[in-house]
């Protein structure tokens, strides 16, 4: 009988210019550090572009296909832009990364 090891998920982190459409505007990818992802997300906010940033966390096991990754996209907090504001309510505000 062979046993199972945990495998430790990899988590990396995403930055958009737009987070509705990543082709408008930056986009950067497998960014490895979460405060590094916050300030490309806040420099960001001060685009031109009318684009609403977001950070997305994609979480990767080694050994498994990227079909099943676990991948979530989220605006943490945006200008206001015609009353909408959004508030990311999960792992990132939790440990005080916003």
């Amino acid at each position: 009988m062979e046993r199972s090891h945990y495998v430790s998920p990899e988590v990396t982190y995403t930055v958009a210019e737009c987070g509705e459409f990543h082709g408008m505007g930056r986009y950067r990818d497998d960014i490895k550090d979460v405060q590094e992802a916050i300030a490309l997300w806040k420099e960001f906010q001060d685009s031109p572009l009318n684009g609403i940033p977001s950070i997305g966390i994609l979480v990767h096991t080694p050994g498994q296909t990227d079909l099943d990754d676990e991948q979530l996209r989220s605006v943490i907090r945006t200008k206001d832009r015609s009353g909408y504001d959004a508030v990311l309510s999960g792992d990132l505000q939790r440990r005080g990364c916003h």
